[in-house]
């Protein structure tokens, strides 16, 4: 008995559920043939990006750094530099200080966390900054030279 309440239900609950169509929310198409372009990952036009238009058209703030920036400048900064305005400080710079100078009050685990920021930062900016080879600078001043013959070639 209670197997056929539970046929009677189910069949219940698909007639409950919405057909996918234009009046519910389905991909409608307009009178021109082309579907609308509503429903999942697919905003109505007026919501979209414009061409040429930034996802952030404020973007971020001139003279921003990145954490890397910051943890490399403090740790290279001479000691005994008193900061002009602590307000004008970010909560990062103020945390990184705050573990520069337990480090150097001689909290070991302070510094580690500080040396292990460091390294890593300078471990990645030297990954940006390729160092020339000796086989680069020849093949630069072969470049260069080029440069310069073609140029007097042409100025002949």
């Amino acid at each position: 008995m209670a197997r056929s309440q539970n046929n009677s239900d189910s069949k219940s609950l698909d007639q409950a559920r919405p057909k996918h169509g234009p009046a519910n929310g389905g991909d409608a198409e307009t009178s021109d043939g082309a579907q609308s372009g509503r429903g999942y990952r697919k905003p109505p036009k007026s919501r979209q990006w414009k061409k040429g238009q930034s996802g952030n058209p404020s973007g971020r703030k001139k003279g921003s750094k990145n954490k890397r920036t910051i943890i490399i400048e403090l740790m290279e900064q001479k000691l005994g530099r008193k900061i002009d305005d602590i307000s004008r400080l970010s909560r990062y710079e103020g945390m990184l200080l705050k573990g520069i100078q337990k480090a150097l009050s001689g909290d070991t685990k302070a510094m580690a966390f500080i040396l292990r920021r460091y390294d890593d930062a300078e471990a990645v900016q030297s990954r940006d900054e390729p160092i020339p080879s000796e086989q680069d600078e020849m093949v630069y001043a072969a470049l260069v030279e080029k440069i310069k013959r073609k140029l007097l070639e042409t100025n002949q």
